[in-house]
């Protein structure tokens, strides 16, 4: 069954990356200044980018020192030379005068053509430098709008402090304000929402001693769940996807007790989920990602038990408590189709069981899904 999911999952993704070929949203920056859009593969690393347009048929390799800077994912990040830590891409926060970039927990202060690099941390031992010479450093670059003083000499070492202090100095006190462009989030944070709509198949197990079943193990039948998400990045690539997810489950089983008498049981429920998931990503055109985390489901619907037998003695119906908890885990691919819209095929695989008391008998679902993420 996996197999067939993820042989299926391969098909649908290339037919949407052929969709997309033409959807170029990212470029570099050349040291002409012409500027070249195309797919840009970039993985946290400040060495080296990968880029491909439209006229070329493999990625070619670029690095601080070949190009000034990319776009990637609507982030600008440009080449900047530190006597330590060398040529490296830094993301651009705010664009004037002076010049605000950060890499990791490094910033630097860019006038001119002079480099400040901003730190916490010593370079040498990694330990917390507890001197405030950040402050000397802006002081000195902000020389000449005096209304500032008192605001640096309180500066805080933070990113939304060094975004503040350098977009008023660029809109209030630079030679040329109008060149000052604010690039950075405040805070920081990145999220993404979207829907997420599949096919699932639900095993149940269910054991219980009673001569009127002699098999317990329901086959699951293909039935659908569907819902909302959200994606918080919490560092780099890694990020929190809580969801609020609807989804029906049914499955049937045939128990033959003798060669004239079977009894037929078919389950049919409705959850409402609320999953929870950590998921980390690669930073491709084409990006395969991961998941894992825990449901929390509530049943809504149980109405549409059907049980049969070919003889008067029938067994008792299967009641299930009214909420479920567990674990799913996900496997996915995801193509860019529009600036800021991504398509992607998902299989998960989830094992649940209905909250009882300990040594009641238990109700355990099983269920593989393959399903269409839609993220903007």
């Amino acid at each position: 069954m996996c197999m067939r999911y993820l042989f299926s999952l391969s098909l649908l993704i290339i037919s949407v990356e052929a969709y997309s070929q033409d959807s170029f949203q990212d470029f570099i920056l050349l040291s002409s200044n012409d500027t070249v859009y195309g797919h840009i593969r970039y993985r946290n690393n400040a060495q080296e980018i990968r880029f491909l347009n439209s006229a070329e048929s493999k990625y070619s390799v670029h690095n601080p020192s070949s190009i000034k800077g990319f776009s990637f994912e609507g982030r600008l990040y440009q080449s900047i030379q530190d006597d330590k830590v060398g040529s490296i891409f830094a993301l651009a926060l705010v664009l004037g005068e002076i010049s605000l970039y950060s890499y990791k927990d490094l910033y630097f202060l860019v006038k001119d053509k002079d480099v400040q690099r901003i730190e916490k941390r010593n370079p040498l031992n990694n330990q917390i430098l507890d001197d405030k010479r950040y402050i000397g450093q802006f002081l000195a670059l902000m020389s000449s709008c005096q209304n500032l003083v008192t605001k640096i000499q309180k500066l805080r070492f933070s990113p939304s402090a060094f975004i503040d202090l350098v977009s008023e100095y660029n809109n209030s006190c630079a030679y040329s304000t109008s060149n000052a462009v604010y690039l950075g989030k405040k805070n920081e944070l990145r999220w993404e929402r979207g829907f997420w709509a599949s096919v699932i198949s639900n095993d149940m197990k269910y054991s219980e001693n009673s001569s009127l079943r002699t098999n317990n193990n329901f086959i699951g039948s293909y039935t659908y769940n569907y819902g909302v998400f959200a994606n918080i990045y919490l560092l780099g690539n890694l990020s929190i996807q809580p969801e609020l997810i609807y989804v029906k489950k049914e499955a049937s089983i045939t128990s033959y007790l003798t060669s004239t008498w079977s009894i037929y049981e078919l389950y049919s429920i409705s959850f409402v989920q609320l999953p929870i998931s950590l998921r980390y990503q690669l930073n491709y055109k084409l990006t395969p990602y991961f998941s894992v985390g825990l449901v929390n489901g509530r049943v809504v619907k149980n109405d549409s038990y059907k049980l049969s037998s070919t003889s008067s003695a029938t067994p008792s119906r299967i009641d299930l408590n009214q909420s479920e908890i567990g674990y799913k885990v996900g496997l996915g691919l995801s193509v860019p189709i529009r600036k800021e819209v991504r398509i992607g095929i998902e299989y998960q695989f989830e094992k649940a069981s209905e909250t009882v008391p300990k040594g009641v008998n238990r109700k355990n679902f099983i269920g593989n899904s393959l399903g269409v993420r839609l993220s903007f």
